[in-house]
């Protein structure tokens, strides 16, 4: 085990890298059959409970069309989008809310900015942590669990925030469902019907959201 608790010293902690070993489980490989195999090429974290996950499906047939059917079909995944399907294989992009891998540090309400593979079952994870005590915390977490670890990299970084929690998982959901391109790719009822939400809630959660970031960026407290 790799624990570097007593290294923990710096006042405040933005960023930190660490390597962890355990029995990988993405969100796609959990929803569908265990004899399809699925890759984990990318994962990015838009909120507390939301993740959006690139993988890599190997496929036959028309067995993509059934994987794809499947997934659109599990109240936790948001939505699904093919990038690349040929005879062998499918890139697949799914929005979700995530499952057990990332529990523990959801429990801690840390945002997870980056994870990739490595080799011999190692992962890489960017994780935004609060302050000090809740990193050490997350670590003896992963500890207790029997979770291998190496403390990569700790930086300290400037904490811009201007959105609450909740504003900044709704925003960045509907960036990435297409709700502020332009013609849009969704509208306002059917975001409010993917997250659960009225129209009158979640228009005036973007409302007084993009108020906050229009008037961070007009007084310069954000670039």
């Amino acid at each position: 085990m790799y624990v570097l608790l007593s290294l923990i010293v710096v006042v405040s902690i933005k960023e930190i890298i660490i390597n962890v070993k355990v029995p990988v489980d993405c969100l796609v490989s959990s929803l569908i059959d265990n004899g399809v195999s699925v890759r984990i090429l990318k994962v990015k974290q838009f909120g507390p409970y939301v993740i959006k996950e690139t993988v890599e499906i190997a496929v036959s047939g028309n067995e993509l069309l059934d994987i794809i059917d499947k997934l659109k079909e599990n109240s936790n995944v948001l939505d699904v989008k093919v990038i690349y399907s040929d005879d062998v294989k499918a890139l697949v992009n799914v929005v979700g809310i995530f499952n057990e891998i990332y529990k523990i540090l959801a429990d801690f309400d840390v945002f997870i900015s980056a994870m990739r593979n490595l080799h011999d079952g190692w992962s890489e994870l960017v994780l935004m942590v609060p302050n000090n005590k809740v990193l050490k915390k997350i670590l003896k977490r992963l500890y207790d669990a029997g979770i291998q670890m190496r403390v990569k990299s700790i930086t300290y970084a400037k904490n811009k925030t201007i959105l609450t929690s909740k504003q900044d998982n709704i925003i960045r959901i509907a960036y990435e469902l297409g709700y502020y391109d332009f013609p849009r790719k969704t509208n306002l009822t059917s975001l409010a019907k993917k997250l659960n939400l009225s129209s009158a809630t979640l228009s005036e959660i973007l409302r007084r959201g993009e108020y906050r970031i229009i008037s961070g960026y007009v007084t310069g407290r954000i670039r």
